[in-house]
């Protein structure tokens, strides 16, 4: 900017100087009007300066108004680089029966086109070391209304990091919650539902606190991420940990508890078979319900103390090729992140 500037800058000063070299001749009209005696020799070169003052002061302007709109311009290149707005909705057709007590034989029949998700991605970086990202999350209630809800809003703050750790950054806000986000850049197929542990209620996909995470020993190699997958592409590997409130981005937080999850991943032959990873996924915390439930006045049952726990441990193994993607994955646990599932005693 400074050097655009210094440019335009010079460009009037040579313009200044150079307008009065070349009008030092009178105008032809001029030539005429002393002729006939119209105007005296002192008069028709004073018309001629003020008309070079004139039309110095005019090219002034305009080369100040170029200035103007080309850095308005830039400004508006700037605005859009780095910004990327995308979508992805899930839409099925759903044809059987459900079950309804209410009718004679005990089931009613349903068909039906159903918009299950809808997602609007907008991510913009703001600088080389900082992003932010906002995506409202559009959902069916059961009563059939469609609600939105925000599913991601936050900032990420990123660096290069090191040989050892690559890639290095914190998100904070309504951010991703460890292993969702690496299982659908490896299950790439999904088509209409949730991912297994968020569809069956053990964990979610996202919540209010803070993230770190980061990439292993540099990049793989660029043929691999060319050709399967740019995604988490560290050389051994990749983790995320963070601490959440609990509730997920579905639920308010109902109680001062606090939940960490963390995931570790490793590529253990990069060189030969940089697909093969395998995975762990844990969490640590309370579910999401209201303490003056379990406290120890009020949550007794059986003549014992209850907590609302929720733990989990899970492995996975995933492969990636260019033609094909493999992944499984087990998982052992107690309670959820609502609290509703599973009590342990004490």
């Amino acid at each position: 900017m400074k050097k655009e500037r210094m440019t335009t800058f010079l460009l009037v000063v040579l313009f200044a100087v150079a307008v009065p070299l070349f009008s030092q001749e009178l105008d032809p009209l001029l030539k005429i009007l002393i002729e006939k005696n119209i105007l005296t020799q002192d008069e028709a070169v004073s018309v001629q300066e003020e008309y070079d003052k004139r039309k110095r002061e005019e090219s002034v302007g305009v080369l100040l108004a170029n200035e103007e709109k080309a850095k308005k311009n830039n400004e508006a290149k700037d605005f859009f680089n780095g910004l990327k707005i995308g979508g992805i909705y899930f839409i099925s057709f759903q044809n059987g029966r459900s079950f309804n007590p209410s009718t004679p034989n005990g089931y009613s029949a349903y068909s039906k086109f159903v918009l299950k998700r809808g997602y609007f991605d907008v991510r913009k970086e703001i600088s080389p070391f900082l992003k932010i990202r906002f995506t409202p999350d559009l959902t069916e209630e059961q009563s059939g209304e469609y609600k939105m809800r925000m599913k991601f809003c936050y900032a990420d703050f990123v660096w290069k990091g090191n040989g050892v750790v690559t890639d290095p950054h914190v998100e904070v806000g309504m951010v991703h919650f460890p292993w969702f986000d690496i299982e659908e850049t490896i299950n790439t197929y999904r088509m209409q539902d949730a991912p297994f542990l968020d569809r069956i209620g053990v964990a979610t996909t996202a919540d209010l606190g803070l993230l770190f995470g980061a990439n292993f020993g540099g990049h793989v190699n660029e043929e691999y991420q060319r050709q399967v997958s740019s995604s988490y592409p560290g050389k051994w590997g990749s983790f995320e940990i963070g601490i959440y409130n609990g509730g997920g981005f579905i639920s308010k937080e109902k109680n001062s508890n606090k939940v960490v999850a963390g995931r570790l991943s490793l590529r253990v032959v990069p060189e030969k078979v940089p697909g093969l990873q395998f995975h762990w996924f844990f969490v640590n915390g309370r579910g999401n319900l209201e303490e003056n439930l379990f406290c120890e006045a009020k949550g007794v049952f059986f003549g014992k103390r209850i907590y609302p726990k929720w733990n989990l441990q899970m492995a996975a193994i995933s492969f990636q090729h260019s033609h094909f993607n493999i992944l499984a994955e087990c998982f052992e646990g107690e309670g959820n992140l609502s609290g509703t599932r599973y009590y342990s005693p004490d």
